[in-house]
């Protein structure tokens, strides 16, 4: 949360600062990107970040965020920055990495369109767009294998601590039948067999 509003209050400065040579068509496409953003996140991303689902806010949140970079992009190229919390968000909402990937080529392609439509021309929004779709994927990757081990080292713990648990139960069990048959061996290696000898004493009185 902080550094979602740190990176959008220093880019809505920086762009009230230029506003003198953007001129108010950009400034204000500019500024409504940034206010799209931050509402996409507030309202529709961190709902599900912070509950750890995946429902239709996730399916909401990604185009629109994707739309707010791409027209900030186009409004303002310094925008284009939103990019590095537009695609570690899209990681983190997508429920595969599949559906990741292809979030990730839609925002670097509004970034490409962004660039290309504005004042930073096509060369240089597709050279961002490749570098940054490149980057986003072998991060995305990377971090997702990481969170996979992470989860599978947990479910192994899981089962061990179970299994664990397990042998103590059968170890207890096994300790009482093995002092059961050891007491049944002493009473009839001893008191048995005394009985038995006073029972017969007994009788041939």
């Amino acid at each position: 949360d902080a550094a979602i509003a740190a990176v959008v209050a220093t880019m809505a400065v920086i762009v009230l600062a230029g506003r003198d040579e953007s001129g108010p068509l950009r400034l204000g496409l500019a500024l409504a990107a940034l206010v799209v953003f931050l509402l996409a996140y507030v309202l529709l991303g961190r709902p599900d970040l912070a509950a750890g689902t995946e429902t239709w806010r996730a399916a909401a949140f990604m185009p629109s965020a994707i739309v707010a970079v791409g027209v900030g992009a186009a409004a303002e190229p310094m925008l284009a920055t939103l990019q590095t919390i537009a695609f570690p968000l899209v990681w983190m909402l997508s429920p595969t990495r599949r559906t990741a990937i292809a979030m990730s080529l839609l925002l670097a392609t509004a970034v490409m369109v962004g660039f290309g439509l504005g004042v930073a021309g096509w060369v240089s929004g597709a050279i961002t767009a490749a570098l940054s779709f490149a980057f986003a994927v072998a991060l995305g990757l990377w971090i997702s294998g990481i969170v996979e081990q992470r989860e599978q080292n947990a479910q192994l713990v899981a089962q061990l601590r179970a299994t664990q648990s397990q042998l103590e139960v059968l170890s207890r069990d096994r300790g009482a039948a093995q002092e059961r048959e050891r007491l049944a061996r002493d009473i009839h290696d001893t008191l048995a067999q005394t009985l038995a000898g006073l029972v017969i004493l007994a009788e041939r009185a």
